[in-house]
């Protein structure tokens, strides 16, 4: 009988100790993620890019960032706003999965924008919400410039692609989700109230 105590008071500390393993695994565990994370955000801002917003999607981190580019010749006027979006998957290597380009326009007296020109919109994965994120965050952050219009216009490509018939109208889609006007020669704008 005493050796089966024996056993059993065994048994249950080699229990408490592969919990108490198992929960030290976690911990390390979580602190690499974070130590990669903070890694990733460091990369990203050692340029000249600030980070935006932070979101989990699709189980993925999706940082954006947003790059301000400024006048050579005008000082201290905006020349263009570009947004990135950044899929990290807890690791140390970043991907940049969409990009949003665009021009700043002032009115006459050079002093207020007056409107924003979408060059272009790139995204390398589709149909997973990414491009939503960066839209929405462009469109955040041009509110509260006070911008009263955003244009642009789809490209021939944006309309017609060889690889997939259908991502004109999912582009339409897409533009018209987030307020935009579909013009008939494939112009896009928005009025910001």
């Amino acid at each position: 009988m005493m050796f089966n105590s024996h056993t059993d008071e065994l048994d249950q500390k080699i229990k408490k100790q592969r919990e108490e393993l198992s929960t030290l695994q976690q911990a390390a565990d979580s602190v690499l993620q974070i130590l990669n994370i903070k890694k990733s955000l460091e990369q990203l801002t050692a340029g000249n890019a600030e980070i935006f917003s932070i979101v989990i999607h699709n189980g993925n981190l999706f940082t954006i960032t947003i790059q301000l580019e400024y006048s050579p010749i005008y000082i201290g006027r905006l020349s263009s706003i570009n947004f990135y979006g950044y899929i990290t998957n807890f690791a140390p290597s970043l991907y940049k999965d969409n990009r949003l380009f665009s021009r700043v326009n002032y009115d006459t007296s050079g002093t207020k924008i007056d409107s924003i020109y979408l060059i272009d919109n790139i995204g390398g994965i589709r149909n997973q919400g990414y491009g939503s994120l960066i839209m929405e965050a462009f469109l955040c952050y041009v509110k509260r410039l006070h911008v009263k219009k955003v244009y642009g216009e789809l490209s021939s490509f944006d309309t017609k692609d060889p690889f997939d018939p259908k991502n004109g109208k999912l582009l339409h889609h897409f533009y018209k989700k987030f307020g935009f006007h579909i013009l008939p020669d494939n112009r896009i704008e928005l009025e910001i109230e």
